[in-house]
């Protein structure tokens, strides 16, 4: 098949990637629900504070709907991490950039 433009490539389902796929996270919260240690590789890192925080509820026509609560941290170190929990199961991931 030839395509239009040099670099396109013909669009392919067998072989697509996920982008930003997110990675499971241990955390430890408040009261609140809120985020308040990551656990990063084998430590332990306190979150500083929230930057902001949204949720997503999507594809609730599906047999397992999407349900998130994200949370933009600031770590120590003043490191920002996109992480967020599912709310349909209780998980929690990292989102990766």
């Amino acid at each position: 098949m030839q395509t239009k433009y040099k670099n396109q490539v013909p669009a392919n389902t067998s072989q697509m990637l996920l982008l930003r796929s997110p990675h499971p996270l241990s955390v430890r919260t408040k009261n609140t629900g809120f985020p308040a240690y990551l656990k990063l590789s084998t430590e332990w890192r306190g979150v500083e504070s929230i930057a902001c925080r949204w949720r997503i509820d999507d594809e609730w026509w599906r047999a397992q709907a999407i349900s998130r609560m994200y949370y933009r941290c600031i770590i120590n170190g003043g490191i920002q991490l996109t992480v967020f929990q599912d709310l349909v199961t209780g998980s929690w991931y990292k989102q990766r950039a």
